[in-house]
């Protein structure tokens, strides 16, 4: 106890078990909401990346098709 300052009836050294399950939960559902967060952020990121190259491609194509038509319309 040596890492402890001042007195040790300042501190409380009585550890309830249902105190330690409480904050493991409290721990644990936070961890998990971190990680619902960060894959929904990482999913709309991603879905927006996708509609962005797959729009790009597109335009290239029709300016390829049109590009190839040339004159015959």
């Amino acid at each position: 106890m040596s890492g402890l300052i001042g007195r040790i009836e300042d501190y409380d050294t009585e550890a309830d078990s249902s105190d330690d399950l409480k904050d493991l939960l409290i721990a644990g559902i936070f961890i998990v909401l971190v990680n619902i967060v960060v894959v929904w952020v990482h999913k709309s990121r991603a879905k927006k990346s996708n509609n962005s190259e797959i729009q790009d491609e597109v335009n290239s194509a029709v300016a390829q098709y049109f590009a190839l038509r040339g004159d015959e319309a």
